[in-house]
């Protein structure tokens, strides 16, 4: 791999332009009202309704602790000019998708290609430049974005030198945003960081957008896997719950993934602060909304976008949705909580102890894994276990009680367990404090659980067991991962008395010396120094 060194803190590499265009200079939004207008009534029309209270079903209620509620309420004084909250589409581009929602399109995509793929797309690099009016948070933020995509994929960022079209990082507005794809005409794309979107998840999110990346809702199979509260979204705002088309987007065959970065958060554009989407799976309801940075699938979508597979001549096998490394054609690309030469092994932990595979039988057996707070730590800390039953058995697990930082998402410390026989996909968190024992129940026999944390506790407790049930649903038939089989053959192994609140109390070690921002740190310390980093 090249290497590229960006000092962060001398502006040997910041531009200094004398002007950058503002948004309100892009674009016209008196030009972009009717069109607004067609695709906010099209939103409306096709949009099943849903009840405020979700037809009767108790989502849990928490008191989230998020430093932010959203990337659209960052962007609240710009939600005129921006395409579902922080999307900076040209007339053209508007013009095409309202054209293709028109002839009711029936496929599913979420990266922009049209017929104009692959001159959307940055080959054979991206040529970048980072304003001076980016502060010093922001630049780092931005920089370890670039790596991560970087590391993890075949695209290349390189200091612009005279490229007409080139991606222009800048804080000199408000909010954060960006295009979508590669556009000849704009020649200086502009990505904006200003302040208070500093978060990695936030700038890998604005930079997956420039990569090519629509948001995760916007998929035209959306409404099989969420459902959408119109009562709390403001008439004006339907259009930002538009989907697009199959000549604007493409999924690559990749499932809907409810833990994407590109997701929208559950309280997205609310007018009374509630759920504006909710999870057909009840139990992916707090997978939604994450800022810890792009999921495995987020991932695979950009490599199957820039068609990095080429860059492998001799293929290698990889299972479980893993794929080869366009960086590293020896090594497989693993979902989280697999890990090991062909993804068939359990993903390595920190602490390397923290690790193994837990039997199920018929008889439940309980099962504690407690990440105590410390002051010093050498990244984020995750455990690994597989819970592994007997072919043509599934697994019956209850979540009894969790201690970890409450916010949506649960991208911080929280737990997280794959109960879908795909593994790509994010599974089913929980961070917040539960009033009584969850129940999941697996598609298959093998259920991944990744306990994580960052200086902070994480803490959870869980009973499990097999049941015999032949049934076996998706997520798009409703709580795939709660009690979808007869309640009489769960019977015997639910416990009344378990009080998850007495569980808590009992486990949870009060540290008051451990930074919110410490988790932040951590994750952007995988891919950038204090100093410099290496792309």
């Amino acid at each position: 791999m090249r290497l590229l060194f960006l000092t962060l803190f001398v502006n040997a590499y910041a531009i200094d332009l004398t002007k950058i265009p503002k948004l309100s200079d892009l674009i016209n939004p008196f030009q972009q009202f009717k069109l607004r207008d067609i695709l906010s009534s099209i939103t409306e029309l096709e949009t099943p309704d849903v009840a405020a209270d979700s037809a009767g079903i108790s989502y849990p209620k928490h008191e989230y602790t998020d430093r932010l509620s959203s990337i659209s309420d960052i962007n609240r004084s710009k939600r005129d000019l921006l395409f579902q909250g922080d999307i900076h589409l040209s007339f053209a581009h508007l013009s095409n998708i309202v054209r293709e929602q028109l002839d009711h399109p029936r496929r599913k995509r979420t990266a922009f290609r049209n017929e104009q793929y692959p001159k959307t797309i940055w080959k054979p690099y991206v040529p970048f430049e980072l304003h001076s009016s980016l502060s010093a948070k922001s630049r780092s933020s931005l920089v370890a974005a670039m790596t991560f995509w970087e590391k993890n994929t075949c695209v290349t960022f390189r200091k612009r030198t005279d490229e007409e079209v080139y991606l222009l990082m800048s804080g000199a507005e408000e909010g954060c945003w960006s295009t979508v794809g590669r556009d000849e005409e704009q020649k200086a794309q502009i990505l904006n960081i200003g302040i208070g979107c500093e978060m990695f998840g936030i700038t890998s999110h604005e930079l997956a957008h420039a990569l090519g990346l629509f948001h995760e809702q916007s998929r035209y199979d959306r409404n099989n896997y969420v459902q959408i509260v119109k009562s709390r979204i403001a008439q004006k705002n339907f259009y930002d719950f538009a989907v697009v088309g199959m000549k604007n987007m493409d999924t690559y065959g990749q499932k809907y993934d409810i833990g994407s970065v590109m997701h929208y958060r559950p309280t997205e554009f609310s007018i009374d602060g509630g759920n504006t989407i909710i999870a057909k799976d009840i139990n992916m309801q707090n997978t939604m909304g994450q800022f810890r940075g792009p999921s495995f699938l987020d991932v695979a979508k950009i490599n199957r976008h820039y068609d990095c597979a080429v860059n492998c001549k001799n293929k290698i096998k990889c299972v479980n949705g893993g794929y080869q490394h366009p960086r590293n054609c020896n090594v497989c690309v693993c979902p989280p909580g697999y890990g090991g030469k062909d993804c068939t092994g359990i993903e390595a932990s920190n602490p390397a102890k923290c690790n193994g595979v837990l039997v199920a039988g018929e008889t439940q057996r309980k099962f504690t894994i407690n990440m105590k707070p410390k002051n010093v730590v050498n990244g984020v800390r995750k455990c690994n276990y597989h819970i592994q039953a007997p072919p043509g058995k599934r697994i019956v697990v209850i979540v009894d009680s969790v201690i970890g930082n409450c916010v949506q998402g649960c991208y911080e410390e929280g737990v997280e367990l794959k109960m879908y026989d795909d593994k790509t996909v994010t599974g089913a968190r929980f961070c917040c404090k539960l009033q009584k024992p969850q129940t999941l129940i697996s598609q298959g026999n093998t259920v991944p659980i990744m306990l994580v944390a960052g200086k902070a506790q994480s803490f959870v407790q869980l009973r499990y067991s097999t049941v015999d049930h032949p049934q076996n649903r998706s997520p798009k038939d409703g709580n795939a991962t709660s009690a979808s089989v007869n309640p009489l053959l769960l019977e015997k192994y639910l416990d009344e008395s378990i009080d998850s609140e007495a569980i808590r109390r009992e486990f949870l070690i009060q540290s008051d010396n451990v930074d919110r921002e410490d988790f932040e740190t951590l994750v952007r310390r995988e891919f950038i120094d204090e100093n410099s980093i290496e792309i």
